[in-house]
């Protein structure tokens, strides 16, 4: 399982216990650079995870997923995007940027 990457800022974790299959991201740029013309498409860093156990993705990881799977709630003035995991469509891999 891929790791994320541990220099980027955690996000407050949500005071709450998610559903089985879901996760909590918060939006953030693309890790790499890597930009969509398709307004529907969101970069964001997965922030928490169900307690049941391991998963796919781990926190930190940089993910896309359409913005339309997602129900967006904010906490601490955040806004955290809840979205099953199988709606993620990428996760981004980190490398060096192209000079």
């Amino acid at each position: 399982m891929p790791l994320g990457d541990p220099t980027l800022p955690i996000n407050p974790s949500l005071p709450v216990i998610l559903g089985s299959g879901i996760v909590s991201i918060y939006g953030a740029p693309s890790v790499n650079g890597i930009l969509t013309n398709d307004v529907n498409l969101q970069f964001g860093i997965i922030n928490q995870f169900p307690n049941s156990g391991a998963g796919t993705f781990s926190i930190n990881q940089s993910v896309m997923f359409r913005l339309s799977d997602a129900e967006v709630i904010t906490y601490g003035s955040i806004p955290y995007f809840l979205l099953p995991e199988d709606k993620i469509i990428l996760t981004e891999n980190n490398v060096e940027p192209i000079p």
